[in-house]
């Protein structure tokens, strides 16, 4: 009885951090369906994100138009009011950050309204961005050809979907971008339907009422549409890749995409992978460390990782590196071996539940107020970036229950399944084989 009383204390706890009912399962639908709000009480802080999806099929031409838009917002006195700044493009969203004092939110609300006024930086400024993003691409992957590598493998690997178009490009693709198709862009893409305006920190839900009123933000008629992007798995197929550098260090990835015969909550496939990830990365009987890298000597490390697209459909990353004398053959062989093994027998049970008992700290200390708030606040946040619908707290609750080891069992012999795949080697031609 006293366990019992203890859980639901610590349920209406957390119902009451976010001025939830019982029966409300919406995020804010007193504010605009286009609106997420996640109080961090007592930060002396708030952050507004506004978040558009990524719709352009033009390798890097969203990004660069995130540096023109950033360019476009910033104003003289921006340093009066904001404490961080900056701007960022991913294969889903681009979003535009803004934080400072509470008392400031209405500053930095009307900053980032801006993003989806008419782009004036003028033709000329446009060319030296182009610059800078070349310059960009130089730091990030000029002199990295493992990161050039995973760019094909990416594109391979996610062929006829959005997120197989690179976020930032090749030299000869950015060269080629040109100032009036940003402009065309940004009108389609940065427009109040598809904003979504993320605010989080230490305001109240009538304070963000009052700014919103006060900058005149604009509201979306309807609800938000997640999901344009949703990914498609055509056909099962297996496509080899060889980057050849002699500079680079040798490694084998294995990337493949599979698909769930029916859909699960994303953010229960997100914890459920993330488990069986840690799993599979141990040392522990039922993971792959021990066969690898310390009983066996395939490999002098690795990683591995196993995460949602979507509801439907999973993606699993592998790279090796070969231990000495070793060539990467060898590592193939000896990693599908061991995966398919592990598939067939499962996870030993004492495993499963030792590193079940770890993942605990997956969720917040629903003790701890401000740990709870601040967790929150990143989910929706991340959710909305990567262009998902959050959940409302209760029911990510009961989705915690949700994690068994016969679940994690069942994802781990769709591993070794039917799917999408791309294996590649890296490296000097001489380790391949």
């Amino acid at each position: 009885m006293f366990v019992y009383a203890q859980f639901i204390a610590m349920f209406i706890l957390v119902l009451s951090i976010f001025g939830l009912s019982g029966c409300q399962e919406k995020q804010n639908p007193e504010i605009a369906p286009n609106i997420y709000y996640a109080p961090i009480n007592g930060s002396n802080a708030v952050s507004v994100h506004l978040i558009f999806e990524n719709t352009s099929d033009q390798p890097g031409l969203m990004h660069y138009l995130e540096h023109l838009v950033g360019h476009n917002i910033k104003g003289p006195n921006d340093r009066v009011f904001v404490q961080h700044a900056n701007a960022w493009t991913t294969r889903y969203s681009v979003g535009y950050w803004r934080s400072g004092k509470p008392d400031k939110l209405e500053q930095l609300l009307a900053s980032l309204r801006k993003t989806i006024e008419p782009l004036e930086v003028g033709e000329e400024y446009a060319l030296e961005e182009r610059g800078i993003v070349l310059n960009e691409y130089d730091f990030r992957l000029g002199n990295n050809y493992s990161a050039q590598a995973f760019e094909e493998i990416n594109a391979t690997l996610h062929a006829g979907n959005r997120i197989a178009t690179s976020v930032i490009g090749t030299p000869k693709q950015i060269n080629e971008l040109r100032y009036d198709d940003a402009v065309i862009l940004h009108q389609k893409s940065h427009v109040v339907q598809q904003a979504k305006l993320v605010v989080t920190g230490d305001v109240s839900l009538s304070q963000l009422r009052r700014a919103l009123e006060r900058v005149e933000w604009p509201v979306a008629s309807t609800s938000n549409q997640f999901g344009a992007g949703r990914y498609h798995l055509k056909k099962a197929f297996t496509q080899r890749l060889e980057f050849a550098d002699e500079n680079t260090v040798p490694r084998f990835v294995w990337q493949k995409v599979i698909a769930l015969d029916t859909p699960v909550e994303l953010e229960l496939l997100r914890a459920q992978t993330a488990l069986l990830s840690s799993i599979l990365e141990s040392n522990l009987p039922g993971g792959l460390a021990g066969p690898l890298r310390f009983d066996g000597t395939t490999t002098s490390g690795f990683s591995f990782q196993v995460f949602p697209l979507d509801e439907k459909h999973l993606q699993i990353n592998f790279s090796g590196k070969p231990d000495k004398g070793v060539k990467l053959v060898d590592v193939e062989a000896e990693f599908q071996a061991e995966l398919l093994k592990l598939a067939k027998q499962g996870i030993p049970p004492k495993t499963w539940q030792r590193l079940r008992k770890r993942f605990d700290d997956y969720w917040p200390d629903l003790e701890d107020q401000g740990n709870v708030e601040k967790w929150y606040a990143r989910y929706v946040t991340s959710s909305i970036y990567q262009q998902k619908e959050p959940k409302s707290v209760k029911k990510l609750l009961r989705m915690k229950n949700g994690i068994s080891q016969e679940e994690t069992n069942k994802y781990l012999k769709l591993l070794v399944g039917e799917g999408a795949q791309v294996i590649a080697f890296i490296g000097p031609e001489e380790v391949f084989r």
